[in-house]
C-alpha cells in the first residue's frame, strides 16, 4: 500500500476532490480504479491532471461538496495490487526500500530505509549497523536497480563524492 495523494479541498459542488499528489510524472493516473481513505474503500469515477502536483479526483460515494470536505486533509492510499505498472527505470519507493546499496565492485556499503523525492533529484537514506548516511540519486551514480537480487548497484568513485554520512 502506498500514499498516493492527499486531500487539498472539495473542488465544485458536485463532490470532486482536489489533491496534492505523491506521485511523480511517470505514474499513470488513468490506472488507479480504487483507493482508500480512513480504511473506507472508494471507487475512482474519474481523475484529471491539473498539473504535475495536483489532480481532481471524482470518487463513487462523494457527491456533494459537504460530502468532500469530510474528506480534507485526508491521505488516499492505493494497495499494491490497484498500482499501475511503471515504466521500465522507474519504481515505487516501497520497493527500495531494504534494498542493500552495493558498489559495482561487489562491495555492500548498507542498506536502504527511505526515499525522499526533492526537486533536483531523489535522496536515498541508508544504514549500515550503527552508521546512517545519503546520497543523491544522479545519473553519475550510474544506478543499476536489481530488485530480483535486492541490490541497488552504484559507482564507488561518484559515491565518495557524493555521501553524506551521519545526516
Amino acid at each position: 500500500m502506498i500514499e498516493f495523494c492527499k486531500v487539498v479541498r472539495p473542488h465544485g459542488i458536485d463532490g470532486k476532490l482536489k489533491v496534492q499528489l505523491f506521485v511523480d510524472s511517470y505514474f499513470d493516473l488513468s490506472k488507479v480504479k480504487k483507493i482508500l481513505i480512513d480504511s473506507q474503500e472508494y471507487t475512482v469515477k474519474k481523475i484529471t491532471k491539473i498539473d504535475s502536483e495536483y489532480a481532481l479526483i471524482k470518487l463513487d460515494l462523494i457527491n456533494t461538496m459537504n460530502e468532500a470536505e469530510t474528506l480534507r486533509n485526508k491521505i488516499i492510499l492505493v494497495n499494491d495490487e490497484n498500482l499501475p505498472k511503471l515504466p521500465e527505470g522507474r519504481f515505487y519507493i516501497k520497493d527500495l526500500i531494504n534494498l542493500d546499496v552495493v558498489t559495482k565492485e561487489g562491495i555492500k556499503l548498507g542498506k536502504i530505509i527511505d526515499v525522499e523525492n526533492l526537486v533536483s533529484s531523489d535522496v536515498i537514506y541508508c544504514t549500515n549497523d550503527n552508521k546512517r548516511f545519503c546520497f543523491p540519486w544522479i545519473k553519475k551514480l550510474d544506478v543499476v536497480v536489481d530488485i530480483q537480487n535486492k541490490q541497488f548497484i552504484i559507482d564507488s568513485a561518484v559515491f565518495e563524492e557524493v555521501v553524506i554520512y551521519d545526516y
